[in-house]
């Protein structure tokens, strides 16, 4: 390995907070299932599991990646929404964890369960592509597949917090109005689902989206529902990929006719301010807080003597990690028995020394 492709240390925690992030408030012993289609969690999908099972798309959650599929080719595919735990619903494979009656029918799927992505169709890292750039990839708020910003078909802005792909885009033309843009919307066209949707006429006043959401901003609820809809009679046909300012969700129109067009498309979803991405990492962080919180109030109810036991018990639990993953860097064909095994020994170690 050469010296400028060799992990740190520094990168592997990074590497683990992350995880730690998308995880977010998901259980390691408790299966999701009974949690029924949660709004946003972290699924996987295992690469070993469905060629024998026959059966393409299948996802699980944290609990089943570490209990029911451990030493398997695991593939996080990050968060999905409204997805229940499919572990033990698909032929010949068992949940570790409980009992399921079978498929969860409301679940959706697309390639990323066979561990593919983007327009490409390739899988994440690209062993066939080594160039960083190229590698950078971006998640569509709609289909949530995930694309090489180099097969997207527009430009990257310099600053944006979601992106909806082409293909998407074609599909909810309306959506382009609130993309981030300078100038008018141009190339105009009529749009019949539109159009008979609504009953507007092209003297509607239109609204225009800002780059910054105010500290007023919210999303609108029913109670707050515009009388004047913010689209024109009109709608732009885009066909480019579609990348949009923090204040894209609380910009949607909430009139009546735009309300229910959302529920039929089956895109209410994007006037939740619950789904967002931001939404789900900043609960992640407070469960972090909340943590290192209990740990601060666990610290100062104990003696003095015990706060230096415990401070030394750390310092013991870094220098174990630090060895063990100093070995894992070194060692490109280290295996996982191998770690198992310089854990096991240096905690050893430390009992004696304890």
């Amino acid at each position: 390995m050469a010296e400028d492709d060799k992990t740190t240390i520094g990168d592997l925690l990074e590497s683990w907070e992350e995880m730690e992030t998308i995880v977010g408030p998901a259980s390691s012993d408790a299966c999701s299932y009974n949690d029924g289609y949660v709004a946003r969690q972290a699924v996987f999908c295992c690469l070993d599991c469905t060629p024998v099972t026959g059966v393409e798309t299948a996802g699980f959650c944290y609990a089943c990646s570490l209990h029911c599929h451990e030493d398997h080719n695991v593939e996080m595919l990050y968060t999905k929404r409204n997805f229940r735990c499919d572990c033990g619903t698909i032929p010949h494979q068992i949940c570790n964890l409980q009992e399921k009656p079978g498929r969860n029918d409301k679940n959706k799927y697309n390639h990323n369960f066979q561990g593919k992505y983007c327009f490409c169709d390739r899988p994440y890292p690209d062993p066939e592509n080594t160039d960083t750039k190229d590698s950078e990839m971006y998640q569509c708020v709609l289909c949530e597949d995930w694309f090489h910003s180099v097969h997207l078909n527009n430009t990257l802005p310099a600053d944006f917090e979601e992106m909806i792909c082409q293909d998407c885009i074609t599909k909810y033309p309306f959506l382009a109005y609130y993309r981030l843009q300078d100038e008018s919307v141009d190339g105009v066209v009529s749009s019949p689902e539109k159009d008979s949707a609504k009953s507007t006429s092209s003297s509607r006043s239109v609204g225009r989206n800002t780059r910054k959401r105010s500290s007023e901003s919210s999303l609108t609820g029913p109670s707050k529902r515009a009388r004047v809809c913010k689209l024109p009679a009109k709608i732009t046909s885009y066909g480019k990929a579609c990348f949009f300012g923090e204040n894209f969700r609380s910009d949607l129109c909430s009139c009546k006719d735009c309300v229910k067009l959302y529920k039929e498309k089956k895109i209410e979803f994007l006037t939740k301010d619950t789904d967002t991405l931001n939404h789900y990492d900043s609960q992640a962080q407070d469960l972090r807080k909340g943590r290192e919180n209990e740990i601060d109030s666990f610290m100062s109810s104990i003696s003095h003597e015990a706060r230096c036991d415990v401070a030394r018990a750390i310092g013991g639990l870094k220098d174990v990690l630090k060895t063990v993953l100093g070995q894992c860097i070194d060692n490109d064909d280290i295996t996982p028995e191998q770690v198992k095994a310089s854990f096991e020994d240096l905690i050893e170690k430390r009992k004696k020394d304890f």
